[in-house]
């Protein structure tokens, strides 16, 4: 860094370190802040009030993907969900209130991207000429840490795709027969996507841009694309879900 001003990331990562006590949607609770990252905004203001002190400027970043992390595995309906992002929330105001508003400094919140959950009936797949028309698409099933697939939680809004040398007119083609896809995704040629800046306002770098594929499927509605797989087990626990409440009627 530059004399007189200095860098840091604090990592808030890991997700639950609750089950101490505490008040809901507060440190300690298993639905608060994890102890990372009360660390870290701890570790914020001492930071700020160092460089302060010392006459210098900081920009200190802090990441968590506790908020991630929970509505992954619960859905963004989840009441702890709600006490999670309410617990961040206050941690954050706490460090502006007792560290950051009497100094010169400014505080930037924001999120990475927004979780919500897909139910089983809006997620698609992809049809077998489509399929036919790829050398790969990125429908990974989402799984939890212990290696159980999460089902319609967690489902990715975007897709790349990889066509086959020659198959690229095919594909188009395909996709656009299909109404689910036509009217639900927006399927748009990967360089297109990048000189719209959807990669940023720099045009990603070449040793990465084969990774992007040759397009992008982007959904424009609830629709979301999955495996077979994610999409099967989604309907299973839908199912068990409408056989539980039947029975308890």
């Amino acid at each position: 860094a530059a004399h007189g001003q200095s860098s840091e990331m604090v990592d808030g990562k890991g997700e639950g370190d609750g089950g101490k006590g505490g008040a809901p949607g507060g440190e300690g609770h298993p639905a608060g802040p994890s102890s990372h990252l009360s660390a870290a905004l701890e570790a914020v203001g001492a930071t700020v009030a160092s460089a302060d002190a010392q006459g210098e400027k900081t920009f200190t970043l802090v990441f968590t993907p506790d908020v991630a992390i929970r509505a992954a595995q619960k859905g963004v309906e989840d009441a702890d969900v709600g006490d999670l992002v309410r617990g961040v929330d206050a941690s954050v105001s706490r460090l502006w209130r007792d560290e950051l508003a009497r100094r010169d400094v400014t505080l930037i919140v924001s999120a990475t991207h927004a979780p919500f959950t897909v139910q089983a009936k809006n997620l698609v797949t992809l049809p077998e000429d489509v399929y036919a028309c790829l050398e790969y698409a990125s429908l990974a099933p989402e799984t939890t840490s212990s290696g159980e697939t999460t089902g319609h939680l967690s489902a990715g809004r975007y897709t790349f795709l990889r066509c086959l040398p020659g198959l690229h007119s095919q594909l188009e083609a395909s996709w656009h027969a299909h109404t689910v896809l036509r009217d639900n995704f927006l399927l748009l040629p990967t360089n297109d996507a990048a000189a719209e800046g959807l990669f940023g306002p720099e045009q990603p770098l070449v040793k990465i841009r084969p990774r992007l594929g040759d397009y992008i499927a982007l959904a424009i509605s609830s629709a979301t694309l999955v495996t077979t797989e994610t999409a099967s087990a989604a309907a299973a626990v839908d199912t068990a879900a409408a056989a539980a409440t039947a029975a308890a009627a």
